[in-house]
């Protein structure tokens, strides 16, 4: 019976080290020191900028931090859940285009007195004054006046990444503990097989409680890799670009690695095609662009798939742009168009941008008309977050009763 005491006893330390284990702990990702592949000072730029990224993850942290060194960098300052740096941007507007959910310009502008669109705008008005194009430039005018956007060669950027502390579970250490108590369990089982009755009745039911938190320890992790497969297999999802329409329906997916070959399949087999796909912290946000006359049959679809599925009912010719409005954007590009030829090269450029600019609003109207939105989102692995302390105390209160009980009947024999 000595071995039955000393394998219980040796459980019970085991129980009583876990209630001194935390259930989690508070603390920022980090990033390393980043060495520079630019001198970005060493040449005056034509614009400057700053950009704030606010996120909480510690994988989308790394993320953007990631983001940011694509591009030509100087010295990466950085501390546990914060990273500074500077970096060279050739071509703004792309660079604007493609700035991570959670950043945000907080400024920009040029350094050049005079912009290629300012001197273009200056240009336009000295030849346009006292006539009718005049009238129709005016919102050219008003534009290239207060906008902030750097126009120049290049732009120097300066970058700041921060993250809260972010809240990290202990999972490991309880399924040691639960590992090691139904390990010893089970030596106690074959110890007492043909021997004392309540004493294996108290050894197997120790067992039972080990085997479950180790059971329930296993299947999250497996869960977990799984939703980690599937963030890999939605983030590498195929999208066309271009204008998704109105909003008509949000969709909350729990994608599994089967349902992305039938999300796709179901996609294309409804005339709908796949517009972006953006990671957003804690959900990726994948857009949806069908036409109005079938968008339901997708979302049935997706009803049927188990996923919860919230529609609004909207006329969307109520969201359409007024005819005099659309009118005056024409007006607008075809004067711009017809003057164009008179512009240095540098300012057509910019005034081709601009036109780009109103071409994509009269896009954007259309696809509103044409096409619904439908806005599936589904969860990153960083937003499951088990906590094992509350059920490991649980069990072993009850344990350590089940033990005590055990090594009272062991001493009476």
């Amino acid at each position: 019976m000595k071995r039955e005491v000393c394998l219980l006893g040796v459980i019970a330390s085991l129980l009583l080290a876990s209630f001194l284990i935390p259930g989690h702990s508070y603390s920022p990702p980090t990033t390393e020191f980043v060495n520079s592949n630019l001198h970005v000072f060493e040449e005056r730029p034509s614009g400057s900028a700053y950009i704030e990224c606010l996120v909480n993850t510690p994988s989308y942290y790394h993320h953007v931090v990631n983001w940011t060194l694509t591009y030509p960098h100087d010295y990466g300052f950085s501390r546990p859940g914060y990273f500074k740096t500077w970096i060279a941007v050739k071509d703004w507007k792309s660079f604007y285009e493609e700035i991570p959910y959670g950043c945000g310009v907080v400024e920009a502008h040029d350094l050049d007195q005079n912009s290629p669109l300012h001197s273009a705008a200056l240009r336009l008005k000295n030849i346009t004054t006292g006539t009718e194009d005049y009238a129709k430039l005016e919102p050219f005018f008003e534009y290239a006046e207060h906008d902030p956007a750097p126009t120049g060669n290049w732009t120097l950027a300066r970058i700041t990444v921060l993250a809260p502390d972010v809240m990290v579970a202990f999972k490991r250490p309880f399924a040691a503990v639960w590992a090691g108590v139904a390990v010893l369990s089970l030596i106690g089982v074959l110890l007492n097989i043909r021997g004392d009755k309540i004493v294996l009745v108290g050894f197997l039911v120790l067992l039972v409680l080990g085997a479950l938190f180790v059971g329930e320890y296993i299947k999250d992790e497996r869960h977990i890799q799984e939703k980690e497969q599937v963030f890999k297999q939605v983030l590498a999802l195929n999208s066309t670009g271009g204008e998704c329409g109105m909003i008509m329906a949000g969709v909350s997916a729990d994608f599994k690695p089967e349902d992305i070959p039938w999300f796709i399949m179901t996609v294309e087999q409804k005339n709908s095609s796949i517009t972006s796909v953006e990671w957003e912290d804690y959900t990726v946000r994948i857009s949806v662009s069908a036409p109005f006359d079938n968008y339901k049959e997708l979302l049935k679809e997706f009803e049927g798939r188990g996923w919860e599925i919230s529609a609004i009912e909207i006329d969307p010719s109520a969201f359409r742009t007024p005819p005099e409005e659309m009118q005056r954007l024409n007006g607008t590009i075809q004067t711009l168009l017809k003057y164009l030829p008179l512009l240095p090269s540098d300012e057509r450029e910019e005034v081709k941008e601009y036109i780009e600019g109103l071409n994509n609003t009269i896009r954007r109207d259309m696809a509103r008309n044409r096409f619904a939105c439908i806005e599936v989102v589904t969860s990153t692995p960083d937003a499951f977050l088990y906590i094992y302390k509350d059920w490991s105390d649980f069990f072993a209160k009850v344990a350590l009763l089940v033990a005590g009980m055990t090594v009272a009947a062991t001493l009476r024999r």
